[in-house]
């Protein structure tokens, strides 16, 4: 008698797909031993040396109003942009744009666009327009960030 064929009566079918059932794989890690860990990385923003949180779930890049006046950058007015989902909470009120902000990696200097953010805490956050614009290779395995521009790696 075959496989087929014993899955063809009721009474077996339902005792394999029973015994099958038993021995599932859970390959996830069970909730409570999970870890979350937010991604960071030092940085340099108009020279000064700063941590930054690498989150590849937003798309855009930020900086808290605080931060962004410490620095004396130039924020220009908002684009039209009203809030932005950021950290976790669903509306970030935006107040203004850097553009052009200068961030460097090491040695190679990597600006862009940073929307300015209010009701946060003093915070930079690299989102995936940074990324993709610097083909940033986030490696969990070393804890390491690689970036390419203008044929230079850092």
């Amino acid at each position: 008698m075959t496989f087929g064929q014993l899955l063809q009566d009721d009474t077996y079918r339902a005792e394999m797909m029973k015994a099958l059932e038993a021995e599932k794989v859970q390959a996830l890690t069970p909730r409570e031993t999970r870890t979350t860990q937010a991604l960071k990385a030092y940085i340099k923003l108009k020279g000064t040396p700063l941590p930054v949180l690498l989150d590849t779930g937003a798309s855009v890049s930020a900086i808290s109003k605080d931060l962004a006046q410490k620095l004396q950058l130039k924020v220009e007015a908002n684009d039209g942009t009203r809030v932005s989902p950021l950290g976790g909470n669903p509306k970030v009120k935006v107040i203004g744009l850097v553009q052009e902000a200068p961030l460097s990696v090491q040695h190679i200097r990597t600006p862009g666009t940073l929307y300015v953010v209010e009701g946060t805490e003093t915070i930079l956050i690299l989102g995936t327009d940074w990324f993709d614009k610097y083909q940033a290779d986030i490696r969990r395995s070393d804890n390491k960030i690689e970036i390419t521009h203008q044929g230079e790696k850092a």
